[in-house]
């Protein structure tokens, strides 16, 4: 198995092509592909958010000595981006399920450039200071037992997804 840090690097990279097929989409848009992957890359990002909510930042947080008001800050930022991410794809799953028009594409791609730009530096952020802690302050079976918990939220699609 993977580390924690590997892991989450992976899935920003499968995450990052998943959007991009998204881009795709809109560029010859197809409602039903559009909303497919659209809908895909908005849960997919939920299983990332969820697993860095429920276990990579507590797990980094708790193995500080002293608690560092520079890396709780980051952690801060990091979940308002998450909340600015899930509230913006959930907007635009909602426009992609309306009738679609003109102007609904036009707001969709909007938000989906607004969410690619941030999350770009979004990811930056993460994998430059918050991954490298996971080996720095985790124990190797620390950093397994966390390594299995973000796998295990990694691979929980949700059942509309699974065939």
């Amino acid at each position: 198995m993977s580390d924690a840090k590997q892991l989450l690097t992976d899935d920003h990279q499968e995450l990052d092509q998943l959007l991009e097929t998204l881009h795709n989409a809109l560029s010859a848009p197809h409602p039903d592909e559009v909303h497919a992957t659209l809908d895909l890359f908005w849960a997919r990002l939920a299983m990332h958010i969820r697993a860095e909510h429920l276990h990579l930042f507590p797990a980094v947080i708790d193995a500080q000595e002293e608690p560092s008001v520079r890396i709780q800050t980051v952690v801060v930022k990091l979940r308002e981006d998450h909340d600015f991410f899930m509230k913006a794809l959930s907007q635009a799953v909602k426009l992609s399920r309306a009738q679609n028009n003109s102007e609904n594409l036009t707001e969709i791609r909007s938000l989906i450039s607004i969410v690619t730009l941030r999350l770009q530096e979004h990811n930056q952020i993460e994998e430059a200071t918050i991954y490298p802690l996971v080996q720095a302050l985790l124990t190797a079976s620390g950093n397994s037992l966390l390594a299995e918990q973000l796998q295990h939220e990694l691979q929980s699609l949700p059942p509309r997804f699974q065939q």
